[in-house]
């Protein structure tokens, strides 16, 4: 917000090229260490261990990418691939379309905002993968039974059966205390059938 909101105030209020071309370029940067930051770019996870920002963040980076491009700016740390990692693994983590998992810091079960991922609903994101999540394992290819996104620390294990169907298990690894101070809380959440079963909430709780 702030960057595109400096970004803003240069088109409109610097009348000198050079200073507002200097003035575009340190927003975008700005914006473009931002994503190094908080997005490992291999995987499409987010360093946050939340679902819900995960989430947040694939709408809010999606319409900051459109608006550095319509004025001439494009981001150079950001691309459809990425977006692309992003949605699998948003579609990996969820035992059910739409729900998402206590992990981290997520509030267990909780409904996001479809806006966030309205982008994100055809064209190249919807890879096999999301497809046969989305279709309850009708279209698409199945997941494997483990992924692994070592780099932020997450595995997902899940049975063969459809989605519907499945044991799903999620096992956040961390060796070093969370974006939110806590050490191992909402580290482990295992589904059947898409109910939870097991939820480890670690710490005092």
């Amino acid at each position: 917000f702030q960057a595109e909101g400096l970004a803003d105030m240069a088109l409109i209020f610097l009348t000198d090229a050079d200073r507002r071309h200097r003035t575009l370029e340190f927003a975008r940067t700005k914006v473009d260490e931002f994503i190094e930051r908080a997005v490992s770019h291999a995987e499409g996870t987010v360093k946050e261990h939340s679902i819900f920002y995960h989430v947040f963040l694939m709408g809010r980076l999606r319409e900051t990418c459109e608006y550095f491009e319509s004025i001439g700016y494009p981001l150079k740390n950001a691309s459809d691939d990425m977006f692309i990692r992003m949605n699998e693994f948003l579609h990996d983590i969820m035992p059910v379309f739409h729900r998402m998992p206590g992990i981290g810091d997520s509030k267990h079960f909780q409904r996001f905002n479809k806006k966030y991922i309205a982008a994100f609903e055809d064209g190249p994101f919807q890879t096999p993968r999301v497809r046969y999540h989305r279709s309850e394992g009708k279209e698409g290819e199945p997941y494997p039974f483990l992924s692994q996104y070592p780099q932020d620390g997450y595995f997902i294990f899940r049975s063969p059966e459809p989605p519907a169907q499945q044991l799903h298990s999620i096992f956040l690894h961390r060796s070093f205390r969370g974006p939110h101070g806590h050490w191992d809380g909402m580290s482990f959440v295992c589904h059947w059938h898409g109910e939870p079963v097991f939820i480890d909430s670690g710490g005092p709780y």
